[in-house]
């Protein structure tokens, strides 16, 4: 939650999103949205593997493009990026 809230800060100056990104839909782009939406837990255990790696997708995209924030790419490159049968 907070890379997204820096992230939104980035391009729109300090603005309230709320608690728990109520109002992340105000700002950021439709895409990113949505792939913010896919992160959420439910009581499927293959489900939440699959959210985790989601959850580690969005951090990636939103940090790189974060000037903010220096991103370390050799350390993510480390992180497995998609869902694998376990």
């Amino acid at each position: 939650m907070q890379m997204t809230e820096w992230y939104i800060e980035s391009r729109h100056g300090v603005v309230n999103a709320c608690k728990f990104g109520k109002h992340y839909e105000r700002y950021l782009k439709p895409e990113i949205y949505e792939q913010f939406l896919t992160i959420y837990v439910s009581a499927d255990w293959e489900s939440n593997w699959r959210r985790m790696y989601a959850t580690i997708d969005l951090f990636r995209k939103i940090a790189r493009s974060n000037s903010n924030t220096s991103y370390n790419r050799r350390l993510s490159s480390n992180i497995p990026s998609s869902h694998r049968s376990f």
